[in-house]
């Protein structure tokens, strides 16, 4: 059995690999300016540490494991997204253990997914259906007043 010093130097190594996949994934819609974030293991958001991925108009953290919780990711991420005084919106990016990051519709593997607060992706897809309708293209957009129920 590999002992802890091992397996915590392989999560880092994990980690790092999916923070560098998400940058290269962002960089074509971003730009160079995207890159890895400023990490310190040892004080967190607390003690100056960034997102995971900066570069973007998103607070962006990166997730990798067998059983990620999404509601705890974001709440982490949207809690050291406070401390640091940011406004952008808390996104936190999923990948499963032993999946590739990329895809193929068809395949049985798990895609990587995207997590983020019900205001925020709506904004965001309002902003899209703008952009998409001052295209010329049909877009339906409801601009009724969004409330849960």
């Amino acid at each position: 059995m590999p002992n802890r010093k091992k397996l915590g130097k392989r999560s880092k190594s994990k980690g790092r690999a999916w923070e560098q996949a998400v940058v290269r994934l962002l960089k074509p819609i971003f730009g160079d300016k995207v890159h890895r974030g400023h990490q310190d293991s040892r004080g967190g958001a607390a003690a100056g540490e960034g997102c995971d991925v900066e570069g973007t108009p998103f607070w962006v953290e990166t997730k990798h494991g067998k059983a990620v919780s999404p509601m705890a990711a974001l709440r982490q991420c949207r809690e050291a997204q406070q401390v640091r005084g940011d406004t952008r919106p808390p996104t936190v990016i999923i990948k499963d253990d032993r999946k590739p990051p990329g895809w193929k519709v068809g395949q049985s593997l798990s895609p990587p997914i995207v997590v983020m607060e019900l205001s925020d992706w709506l904004d965001l897809i309002q902003d899209w259906a703008e952009l998409k309708s001052d295209a010329g293209e049909k877009v339906a957009l409801c601009r009724k007043e969004r409330k849960l129920r």
